[in-house]
């Protein structure tokens, strides 16, 4: 096998992966099995949800999820901590919330701690749009993890996610 196309992204300052994961033909192909399945459920799940969302509210799924983290905030964040989030640039982040902005979902304000950032602020009609939403999710959610998997299998992927975004190994992004 090839490895050099594959490498192509490692050369410039990534580290390879660990010395308890050797990278020959077999671990590669394991890897990219890894990120195939990974990238094929998130695709599935999330064009599902964005497709049942628009039906319901005429929102993506990112523009939910910025409406789930400012409810769960209690309704303020400042920009930079809610594009990190939402795993997005703040340029990107700024595109969306003018969009919530404009149907009256959401406003920005200087932050008062120090005059030169901003919050993005949950409204009336944003949080009543999020509430509208969370059926769609709630039935996603059973559709797809809870009749595929069962408790251990999804406890199992919990934490399996949850160890990747954590990883230190990963490649920071931004």
């Amino acid at each position: 096998m090839d490895l050099g196309p594959a490498l192509a992204g490692w050369e410039h300052g990534h580290a390879l992966p660990s010395s308890t994961a050797t990278w020959d033909g077999t671990r590669m192909e394991k890897d990219f099995a890894a990120w195939r399945a990974l990238n094929g459920a998130h695709s599935r799940i999330l064009s599902a949800f964005d497709s049942r969302l628009v039906q319901v509210a005429g929102l993506s799924s990112g523009e939910f999820e910025i409406l789930k983290h400012l409810k769960q905030a209690g309704g303020r964040l400042r920009m930079s901590h809610l594009a990190d989030l939402v795993y997005t640039s703040r340029s990107g982040l700024t595109r969306r919330i003018d969009r919530l902005g404009n149907r009256g979902f959401v406003e920005r304000e200087s932050a008062a701690e120090d005059g030169r950032g901003q919050n993005a602020v949950l409204l009336q009609a944003g949080n009543e749009m999020y509430e509208q939403c969370l059926p769609a999710q709630r039935q996603l959610l059973l559709d797809w993890f809870g009749r595929s998997l069962d408790q251990d299998e999804l406890a199992a992927l919990t934490n399996l996610l949850t160890k990747l975004i954590e990883s230190e190994s990963a490649v920071q992004v931004g």
